[in-house]
């Protein structure tokens, strides 16, 4: 639970926030291609107490897109999180 740029909070796996952070902009660009190709609609989403959720019939759009384009990504993931275990360790054990 605990994350260096994302506070603490009940439920969220901060340190995972904190390593797709810098994913984002290709996240973001993912949804966006999805939108101009009008696999992503409005109506995959909903309002709740003033959140956008994605519903069942659009997660599976996007997941499926996820799947097909994810593996330079993981790759990438994967780095970030061995250079921050690098860190830690290097700060910690001295």
């Amino acid at each position: 639970m605990l994350g260096f740029y994302h506070d603490v909070s009940f439920g969220r796996e901060s340190l995972a926030c904190d390593l797709m952070e810098p994913l984002r902009p290709i996240m973001d660009d993912w949804v966006w291609q999805l939108f101009r190709k009008r696999e992503l609609r409005a109506e995959h989403f909903s309002i709740d107490q003033g959140r956008c959720l994605m519903n069942k019939a659009g997660r599976k759009c996007f997941y499926a897109f996820y799947e097909s384009n994810a593996a330079p990504v993981r790759r990438l993931l994967r780095r970030y999180g061995y250079a921050l275990a690098k860190r830690y360790l290097a700060a910690y054990t001295g």
